[in-house]
């Protein structure tokens, strides 16, 4: 993966595993560190929605306030609920997993059965209520 900076994620890990002490490294990547907030984030992808939040929040699943405190800051969503939110923007896999990270949630992962079935309704543009269906169709919890 590579950072927002350009250095590739393993490069920068690598040249961590070289470094004899952290405070030459940190001076030295200063431009390679995410400084962006999760609200920052979601507003920035909200920009290039055609959505309005309230067609968002209805496409999510939550209600508007829920929503608007999300985009305000003021609330972070559980993992779940930000999953449903990205369904909901038809976000792709790549800016999900990013947005999961930054909110501090563990990304989606390929080898659980649920996070699977989460990301190929992602990959594969479902709607929420498609997801959901899948879920329990496997019988495993829905998003919502």
């Amino acid at each position: 993966m590579v950072s927002a900076k350009g250095k590739k994620t393993d490069d920068l890990l690598q040249e961590l595993g070289k470094t004899a002490h952290i405070d030459e490294y940190l001076r030295g990547n200063e431009n390679s560190f995410r400084n962006e907030s999760f609200a920052n984030a979601m507003n920035r992808f909200f920009a290039g929605q055609r959505k309005s939040k309230a067609e968002i929040a209805r496409s999510s699943g939550i209600s508007d306030i829920y929503l608007y405190q999300i985009f305000a800051g003021s609330r972070l969503p559980s993992r779940d609920r930000l999953a449903c939110i990205c369904i909901g923007m038809q976000m792709t896999e790549e800016d999900t997993q990013y947005l999961m990270r930054l909110c501090g949630h563990a990304p989606l992962y390929a080898r659980d059965r649920r996070d699977a079935v989460i990301l190929h309704g992602l990959l594969h543009r479902s709607s929420l209520y498609e997801i959901n269906n899948a879920l329990i169709d496997h019988q495993m919890d829905p998003l919502l």
